[in-house]
């Protein structure tokens, strides 16, 4: 699972420990099917690829294999608001 933070009031502490809550009443939509065959890299969408220093991505290692995206978008009040992205394997 990944979890950026939009906006919102919450500390960080309280963003974290509201994160539960939020992915139980998330409202998924489905996205597109991956396969992964390598570590995956997570990084700001600002940035390209190609010019990224070493501390400006993360890299992801999960088991190779067939991958469901889903994804929501969630407002917990004024504390946050959330992008949500889930990785869901897919048995062959």
């Amino acid at each position: 699972m990944f979890v950026r933070a939009v906006a919102g009031d919450a500390e960080d502490d309280e963003f974290v420990a509201l994160v539960p809550s939020v992915v139980a009443e998330a409202r998924w939509e489905s996205g597109a099917e991956i396969l992964v065959q390598e570590p995956l890299v997570v990084f700001d969408s600002a940035y390209q690829f190609a010019r990224l220093k070493e501390d400006e991505f993360i890299r992801v290692d999960i088991p190779s294999g067939r991958y469901r995206v889903r994804a929501a978008e969630e407002e917990w009040g004024d504390a946050a608001v959330m992008i949500l992205v889930q990785l869901v394997s897919v048995e062959s």
